[in-house]
């Protein structure tokens, strides 16, 4: 019985063993850097894929605008036997009707118009998603800068962990030498303890970052993932006036616009053409006293009541609006460039001055410690070189940061952007 048990026991843990291991090995970090990044989320961003879904309908529509309106089959038959009583049956010699087939057309120009219309619509909704994509990426590029930061947070964290635990020993040892104080000690240990919990901090915020950039990939949120890409400190290349005159050619917000002031100029095109009557087609046969008869007709649409002013002064109106609203949109457009821009060039004088600052930060540091060693400077010295070590080099890495972000909002605000094709 114990033998069984034991045999039990053995294959539970062979088996659990073969399963976590499947598992860990299933769960293998993949290592991204931007570009990959950016061509996963064009192919399975969740937003991306209902924008197709858009696309693929406005394309439907259209094809739906090229077909004919659905034609017109009637038929007729009469003179059937009164008393059905006497004879029930019916007699084909003496059935009478007419068999018609009527095909509806509209006037002239009016098809195609509603199609240039459709047409417009489905560039206004392919324009939306390449809109959509440059926000995706803009968010991914932040993100992206983001997890990076707090990725160096982690090493500057386990930096400074490792820095307070060699003052702490190094305290250590001058206290029970009889050369520090009891606070100094106090004041060690609590510098130390302060470390671990900004260490604990940092990688929960890198996990949550990394979730967040998987989302934005169609990824699962847990899922591993490795950054490979380090802060770019390169300066940007471009002029105010090259990248407002990029955004108003190429932003396809902008471009969206110019497509809907087109689809209602069309819009009052068709308005205007409703005064042409419709039409209709059609030809019959008919058998009455045993004879057969056919022929064909044409019936009109006659506009007599309803002149379709109205919809004319409605279609025109909404066309001048439409216009107005393109203006605003450049208004604004050439605000957001400006403003982006701004915002890029103070990030990256700020990265100039971290920069600076980090190279006298290292120098403090150094020289504190020396002095300290030496006897030459107290411990509350020391720690203020510590400190400020540490605040300059995170300073530093959040002004990279800052700066990957506010360019990437400046590349969204200039129109831009990549396009990934579906296979990429």
């Amino acid at each position: 019985m114990k033998t069984n048990s034991f045999m039990i026991w053995v294959s539970t843990v062979i088996l659990a063993c073969s399963f976590f291991g499947t598992s860990f090995a299933g769960d293998a970090a993949e290592t991204f850097a931007l570009e990959d990044v950016l061509a996963r989320a064009y192919r399975a961003n969740s937003e991306l894929l209902a924008q197709r879904k858009k696309i693929d309908i406005s394309l439907s529509k259209y094809k739906q605008t090229k077909a004919w309106i659905n034609p017109e089959f009637e038929f007729e038959a009469a003179k059937f036997p009164k008393d059905i009583d006497k004879d029930p049956r019916v007699n084909s010699r003496e059935i009478e009707g007419e068999l018609r087939y009527t095909q509806p057309f509209e006037a002239l120009g009016k098809r195609g118009i509603k199609g240039d219309i459709s047409r417009h619509e489905i560039d206004r909704i392919e324009a939306g998603f390449q809109g959509l994509w440059f926000d995706v990426a803009r968010q991914i590029k932040e993100r992206y800068a983001q997890t990076l930061l707090h990725e160096k947070t982690v090493a500057l964290a386990k930096e400074n962990l490792e820095l307070s635990r060699r003052l702490l020993d190094q305290v250590l040892m001058r206290f029970n030498a009889g050369e520090a104080l009891q606070y100094e000690v106090s004041r060690s240990k609590l510098e130390e303890k302060t470390s671990r919990n900004a260490l604990l901090a940092a990688e929960k915020q890198v996990l949550i970052d990394r979730g967040r950039l998987n989302i934005l990939m169609g990824r699962e949120m847990s899922a591993p993932l490795i950054l490979s890409d380090t802060f770019n400190e390169e300066s940007m290349d471009y002029s105010f006036a090259e990248l407002l005159k990029a955004a108003l050619l190429g932003r396809k917000d902008v471009y969206s616009q110019e497509k809907e002031v087109e689809k209602n100029i069309l819009k009052t095109r068709l308005a205007k053409r409703k005064h042409l009557p419709d039409f209709s087609l059609s030809v019959f046969t008919e058998r009455e006293d045993e004879v057969y008869s056919g022929g064909a007709g044409v019936a009109f649409e006659l506009p007599l009541w309803n002149t379709f002013g109205a919809e004319v002064e409605e279609a025109r109106l909404r066309e001048e609006m439409s216009k107005i609203d393109l203006q605003t949109l450049k208004n604004r457009v050439s605000l957001e460039v400006y403003v982006a821009f701004q915002e890029v060039d103070l990030a990256e004088k700020t990265v100039g001055i971290f920069k600076e600052a980090m190279h006298e930060a290292n120098e403090i540091l150094r020289l504190s410690k020396l002095g300290y060693e030496e006897g030459e400077i107290i411990f509350l010295s020391y720690l203020e070189s510590l400190t400020a070590y540490r605040q300059t080099k995170q300073s530093y890495f959040e002004a990279l940061s800052n700066y990957a972000r506010k360019l990437a909002v400046l590349e969204q605000a200039a129109g831009f952007g990549r396009l990934y094709e579906e296979g990429v």
